[in-house]
């Protein structure tokens, strides 16, 4: 392996660190809105919507197939997750 040595000037690197710091917050602030906006279904309604039985869905959880979240005592699935197990069996 060859090591490579650059050199760069502090104005340079301000503004390469400026880019990345700008572009971390934006994924950031992208995330926070995703979550933020986020449906949250129960095990019923995605049983329904997938067309499964509600075991179905404790299997997958077993498997690290799909994974709900779990609000106090109530069993929850993001309708992102969901849509993103559709979009994989679309494509498969």
């Amino acid at each position: 392996m060859q090591n490579t040595v650059l050199l760069i000037n502090e104005h340079d690197l301000e503004n390469t660190l400026d880019r990345i710091t700008e572009k971390v917050i934006e994924r950031v602030k992208n995330e926070l809105d995703t979550q933020h906006n986020e449906v949250y279904l129960s095990p019923k309604k995605v049983a329904e919507m997938l067309d499964i039985h509600v075991t179905t869905l404790y299997r997958w959880e077993k498997q690290n197939y799909l994974i709900p979240i779990r609000i106090g005592t109530k069993v929850r699935y993001r309708k992102s997750d969901i849509d993103k197990l559709l979009d994989q069996e679309q494509i498969n």
